[in-house]
């Protein structure tokens, strides 16, 4: 629901964890901080932020249990420290959000790790946000960390992942990356009073995992690479996944057995199509994904595709991102910058999977980034549905009150007038927001 990548770097990256295992990973992080070598810190910063946003809805929800047309509030913020050892960096966040209308939010370590560094390698160990993709319209290699999708319409929220990180240099520009993930977090699902949401309410205390509970090592890994090719620059990534579909698919229950198994034979079409009248629940499958990312820039024109082959309940389906940006600079008497770009999102999953709203879509958008001591940002984007015309609309205003406030005016529209489209029941969510936050 918001352009992601570049564009959004200048917007916060709320994060969430949950604290059964939040004290695991300090002790660890501290542990390895006070090994050998690495007792006396250089270097220590704290800070954080605290953001209150009073957002207004025009139209009452179309879905039962949704609110009127009316206001809510919503409080988030972070607190964040680092500390620079000799052969390390100890690193630790955490940061919230919380509707006080619908009592809907999260509590999250993102970051809460020791990252020791040697010679052309480091080792990273503790709770991490590990961003991939390139694309501003729709990430769909990014596969590492759970995401907060309840409020998934002005922010892009990953949520720290447990992990065990090794990057190793190559030499030449390139970077291996490995990671072994040791926790599954189950996704907050959405609520009866949630906004934006599917038609189909299932709970996670019903949630059946392929994988044996969902608790299983998962693995991943990355290269990456940056080189001269023609006549501009290329930036490349391979990846690969291997673990529990963060993700759930929103199955009839009797399509899948007690033991985790899917049951294709029981799983007809006819029963996905009657869903909201049959006993469902979320199902969280096998997920093998392989990614490649690319971006080939010469002066100000990015040409960009990320793309991934997903197998997960025995079907493969693909899903890619394909477009283009281009800067133009030194705009009025402060230099100030725009950012033009244009993308295609395909994917052609089945029913079966995770649902996705991105089958079809064209994304248009832009970023106006002032230069200016109170980085004035105008962002605004549109997404278009090749076969229904349903469009969302995105559109931000930010600047910086003096040296600790930034104000933020923010709206969201979704236009759906085809009662088949999957965005039919999210018609009258439309809405504006004003945000103020505090950093310290």
């Amino acid at each position: 629901m918001v352009m992601t990548g570049a564009m959004t770097a200048l917007t916060k990256a709320a994060t969430g964890a949950r604290t059964a295992w939040s004290g695991g990973i300090l002790a660890t992080c501290l542990l390895a901080a006070t090994a050998p070598g690495a007792l006396r810190a250089q270097d220590f910063t704290f800070g954080g932020s605290l953001d209150a946003t009073l957002r207004y809805y025009p139209e009452d929800g179309l879905l039962r249990g949704q609110g009127d047309a009316g206001f809510q509030t919503i409080i988030s913020g972070e607190l964040d420290t680092r500390t620079r050892f000799e052969s390390g960096t100890l690193v630790f966040e955490v940061s919230g959000l919380y509707n006080t209308d619908t009592g809907e939010g999260y509590a999250d370590i993102p970051r809460g790790y020791y990252q020791y560094f040697g010679d052309g390698w480091d080792l990273l160990v503790g709770s991490n946000i590990e961003y991939w993709g390139v694309s501003e319209g729709n990430r769909v290699v990014d596969t590492v960390n759970q995401r907060y999708t309840i409020d998934q319409t002005v922010d892009y929220i990953s949520l720290g992942q447990p992990m065990v990180n090794f990057n190793l240099s190559l030499g030449l520009n390139s970077t291996l990356s490995v990671f072994g993930l040791v926790y599954f977090r189950d996704r907050d699902l959405n609520t009866a009073e949630t906004r934006f949401r599917s038609p189909i309410l299932v709970s996670n205390n019903d949630a059946v995992y392929e994988e044996g509970g969902g608790r299983n090592f998962d693995f991943a890994a990355r290269f990456r690479s940056s080189f001269d090719a023609l006549w501009g620059g290329m930036d490349l990534a391979l990846s690969y996944f291997d673990g529990t579909d963060r993700a759930p698919s929103t199955l009839p229950s009797i399509c899948v057995v007690p033991t985790g198994v899917f049951d294709r034979s029981s799983c007809t079409t006819d029963l996905i199509d009657n869903l909201p009248d049959l006993h469902a629940l979320p199902y969280y499958a096998k997920l093998r994904r392989w990614g490649l990312e690319t971006v080939w820039s010469r002066g100000s024109l990015q040409l960009t595709f990320e793309g991934a082959i997903s197998n997960a309940i025995d079907e493969t389906y693909y899903s890619y991102v394909a477009g283009a940006q281009y800067s133009f600079g030194g705009i009025g008497p402060t230099g100030d910058t725009l950012t033009v770009v244009g993308e295609y999102l395909y994917d052609n999953r089945s029913r079966i999977q995770p649902l996705t709203i991105y089958d079809d879509d064209v994304f248009l958008g832009f970023a106006y980034t002032g230069n200016d001591v109170q980085g004035t940002a105008v962002r605004g984007g549109m997404y278009y549905d090749v076969n229904s015309d349903a469009q969302i609309y995105t559109a931000s205003y930010s600047r910086r009150i003096g040296d600790a406030v930034r104000v933020e005016v923010a709206a969201f529209g979704v236009n759906s007038a085809d009662t088949r489209d999957p965005l039919a029941f999210a018609q009258n969510d439309s809405f504006v927001q004003l945000s103020l936050e505090y950093f310290f």
